[in-house]
């Protein structure tokens, strides 16, 4: 084998094990262990998920069907991708989802669905096909100017109103009796009641991330576990979690990982909880809970 066909049967190998395949039996997406991490918060059409599943279900032809993924970010803001290359081939059926900024923009954990309809004339739907909740992770990332605008909305309109007042006063176009300095303005723009002059971080700016993480290693293995937070397990015998009482009129997420040793790892949640979740030995499980209902990912690990 020369040094082209050793290439072409590594891209061979990296597609087929970068497909995230769907049982139409089962429901699920399988998606492969290079694939767990989704990206960057922020990222924007960079990552592409190819899947693949039977074009049959019973007696029904998926092949005829429209498909989109139904997603929820980690800052729990619903979207929908329509599906535009579609694909038969074979028994199977191929698409791809690229990944927008809008499924990327919170660093945690996207949840989503591969959804088939099929439609008559009319747009009514008359087949409907769903998968079960798969899970990604988002890494985080660092985009401040969005941050600072997104949490603090009315900044924008601050900064503006003093260079109005600059521009009236003579100060933007040369001409006397205005002031060109910043430090000279009067009634500063703040965020969180912190008055921008001089260097600033954003801890001095009071601007927090949506999630903090916590690393308990194997120790707390009984844990009253607050939401909205990222909390991480290592190989861990068993693992008892209370979950903290929420903010009201907020959509709280619990978030958790562990390891599972060559015992599978004994998981407690509160009797509440909907899922189908088993816990197997040797594996890594990123999980996560929005109003009882629980979706996981997991993946082989030595």
């Amino acid at each position: 084998m020369d040094l082209e066909e050793a290439l072409a049967q590594a891209d061979v190998y990296a597609e087929e094990t970068e497909v995230c395949t769907i049982d139409n039996d089962l429901r699920t997406i399988t998606i492969p262990s290079g694939l767990q991490t989704v990206g960057v918060e922020s990222d924007e059409d960079v990552r592409r998920l190819n899947f693949r599943m039977p074009k049959q279900y019973g007696e029904v032809d998926l092949s005829e069907f429209n498909i989109r993924i139904n997603f929820m970010n980690a800052n729990n803001s619903g979207d929908v991708y329509a599906v535009t290359d579609k694909a038969v081939s074979g028994d199977n059926i191929t698409f791809s989802w690229l990944v927008g900024r809008n499924a990327l923009a919170y660093r945690g954990n996207i949840r989503f669905i591969v959804c088939l309809k099929k439609t008559d004339a009319e747009g009514v739907v008359q087949q409907e096909f769903n998968t079960t909740v798969a899970t990604l992770s988002v890494l985080e990332g660092l985009e401040t100017t969005e941050q600072v605008i997104q949490e603090n909305p009315d900044i924008i309109e601050q900064i503006l109103a003093r260079l109005d007042e600059l521009e009236e006063n003579g100060g933007g176009g040369g001409s006397t009796g205005g002031t060109t300095n910043y430090n000279d303005l009067t009634n500063k723009p703040q965020i969180n009641g912190v008055t921008l002059e001089g260097n600033k971080t954003s801890a001095d700016l009071n601007i927090q991330y949506q999630t903090t993480q916590t690393d308990h290693g194997t120790t707390d293995t009984t844990y009253v576990l607050p939401p909205n937070e990222f909390h991480t397990w290592g190989e861990v015998a068993e693992l008892n979690l209370i979950f903290s009482e929420g903010d009201s009129g907020k959509a709280n997420e619990y978030i958790f990982s562990f390891d599972s040793g060559v015992t599978a790892t004994v998981l407690t949640l509160p009797e509440t909880v909907i899922s189908d979740l088993v816990v197997e030995a040797n594996r890594h499980y990123e999980i996560s809970i929005v109003n009882n209902y629980l979706a996981w990912t997991s993946w082989a690990v030595d």
